[in-house]
């Protein structure tokens, strides 16, 4: 927002010494639907606003998509006089937009650095926890969302903000028990979702994805806390090879049987919808999987034929059926004993889910704020348990003057609740929507302080906060001297968390992220789905991208390279 200002301002003083070649084109070209009596497209040329506009004609006029071919057309030299005109004003409007640069602005957490940071503060298992899904999209600045000058606050955001602290302050204070442990299990046609058969201890799926087998008590009471689940099932591949034709089915026989295992919450809706595993059944045989995964509360799970006939179960029998069974009859109902059994199937004998299981309890990211919560914990605990959060979370030196008024807000509320877990909780929320946390640390002074240098550092390379090493140079100081400086560059590029400089850098500087906008469509593309190529394009870029700069690789490698990374589906097209 704030670039786009300077730009209006540049853009119209650069502009007015000059009006005279795109006037009278708007005049004799464009106006006549894009003036005060008519606005084709909600377009309006007589009164430009700003840059965008300008930018608008320019692409316009560029592509030979105005003015229309019915209408009167300007001449090439013309043409070439208004572009020539409007590429210079750009240009020169975004020079002198950009004479602020270098200038040390207040720079706030971006929608993935804030989701980064309550990870590694809280230590979270973030697999479906997202407070930040309702956040307003974070504005780019040539291309980039990290850039301080796009990142302008509203009423709008500091809303989800409010919001997102009661969530996170929810999950974090866990104190009391370990939960107790659930372990649900049926078999068979207890099994819900599975379509009918005369063989009791069988659940059959006919189809691909339509038919979610589960449990039906997991489905009512869903998942009761944040945990590690065991999920257990046992499976066989039935008639893989079948008398139906596969462009009947809509189905590849020669590929073998895969079931998928898919999380849901009804509270979150559709966005919670993901597949967090997938496995090959072999034919004939059955076989008993475990698969393990952290579940948050609320959530529930159902099996997939994951490469089953595409379609309904009601077109088999209308559409299908007929053509290989003289007694089906065309289009009414036929009854599905006519197909069960003749057909490919994925047969189910038991399912089954245990947990929570935890490595240690209290959760890491509770005791290390809350160690060792007395029976009755008073203020001063809260106080210190407050402080040691203040202190990684605003990721720099806390004094207590700084934090008083947070501790304040905090044992007021103990005094008026007298619950201290309450009063905790109101405390965190606290520090989770002060400026401190939001913003990082910048003295405006021209020059990095240890701290500032930390900051900088761990969300360029992590998108993340400082880790405990990290911060502890920079206690000392030592994190200005080159050579520590150096070796802390190379460790942190060797972390795991640098995955995510390699996905936001390249998503933004190649636009991946726009991959997938305008899909092909399914009819005439279904290889693009079934093998799902979007993921693998993307993945393709980004361990290329990986793979140099953990190499220190030839940036021409960019432009001319003998090799790629591709999977199979990718390769093969």
């Amino acid at each position: 927002m704030i670039l786009r200002l300077f730009m209006t301002v540049a853009l119209f003083s650069t502009a007015s010494a000059a009006e005279k070649p795109l006037a009278p084109f708007l005049r004799a070209y464009c106006l006549k639907c894009h003036g005060e009596q008519k606005q084709k497209g909600d377009r309006r040329f007589d009164h430009i606003a700003g840059p965008e506009t300008y930018q608008e004609i320019l692409d316009v006029l560029n592509l030979a998509e105005m003015p229309p071919e019915d209408e009167k057309q300007p001449s090439t030299k013309q043409l070439k006089q208004v572009v020539a005109w409007l590429t210079s004003t750009l240009r020169k409007a975004r020079e002198a937009a950009r004479e602020n640069v270098g200038k040390v602005v207040l720079r706030r957490l971006n929608r993935s650095e804030y989701l980064n940071t309550t990870r590694d503060l809280f230590e979270f298992k973030m697999i479906d926890f997202d407070p930040t899904t309702t956040f307003p999209p974070d504005d780019s600045v040539d291309g980039f969302n990290n850039n301080g000058e796009g990142l302008v606050t509203s009423d709008h955001l500091l809303r989800n903000y409010l919001a997102a602290a009661r969530k996170i302050a929810d999950k974090a204070i866990r104190p009391g028990p370990r939960p107790e442990r659930i372990h649900y299990r049926a078999e068979g046609q207890e099994i819900s979702g599975h379509s009918r058969g005369l063989r009791p201890e069988i659940a059959r799926m006919t189809i691909k994805d339509r038919q979610p087998l589960g449990l039906r008590t997991l489905d009512k009471r869903k998942i009761p806390a944040d945990g590690e689940y065991l999920i257990r099932f046992k499976a066989l591949a039935y008639n893989r090879k079948s008398r139906y034709k596969d462009e009947d089915l809509r189905y590849n026989s020669d590929e073998p049987m895969r079931l998928s295992i898919s999380i849901d919450s009804r509270e979150l809706g559709a966005t919670a919808h993901r597949i967090i595993g997938e496995y090959e059944i072999p034919d004939e045989k059955i076989i008993e999987i475990e698969h393990r995964t952290w579940l948050d509360r609320g959530f529930t799970f159902h099996l997939h034929w994951a490469n089953g006939p595409n379609g309904s179960f009601k077109r088999i029998m209308r559409k299908v059926l007929p053509k290989y069974t003289k007694d089906a009859i065309y289009p009414l109902r036929n009854p599905p004993e006519m197909y069960i059994g003749s057909g490919p199937e994925l047969h189910v004998y038991s399912l089954e889910i245990e947990g929570p299981f935890y490595d240690q309890w209290p959760l890491p990211g509770f005791a290390r704020y809350f160690p060792n919560p007395p029976r009755r914990p008073d203020a001063a605990y809260l106080d210190a348990s407050l402080t040691r959060l203040a202190q990684r979370a605003f990721r720099r030196p806390v004094t207590n003057a700084g934090l008083e008024p947070y501790l304040k807000l905090a044992r007021q509320h103990l005094t008026d609740t007298k619950d201290f877990w309450k009063a905790a909780n109101y405390g965190v929320r606290s520090l989770l929507v002060s400026p401190s946390f939001l913003y990082n640390p910048e003295s405006g002074t021209g020059s990095c302080n240890p701290h500032e240098l930390a900051s900088r550092l761990s969300y360029f390379l992590w998108s993340s906060m400082p880790d405990d090493e990290l911060r502890t140079h920079a206690d000392d100081g030592s994190l200005l001297r080159p050579p520590e400086l150096q070796r802390q560059v190379t460790r942190m590029l060797g972390d795991p968390k640098a995955k995510s400089f390699v996905s936001n850098f390249t998503d933004q500087w190649l636009g991946l992220r726009k991959l997938g906008e305008m899909p092909p469509d399914p009819e005439k593309n279904p290889s693009y789905y079934a093998d799902n190529l979007e993921s693998a394009m993307k993945e393709e870029t980004r361990r290329f991208f990986a793979h140099l700069l953990a190499g220190n690789g030839s940036l021409l490698d960019f432009i001319d390279s003998d090799y790629t990374f591709a999977n199979d589906a990718l390769a093969r097209h």
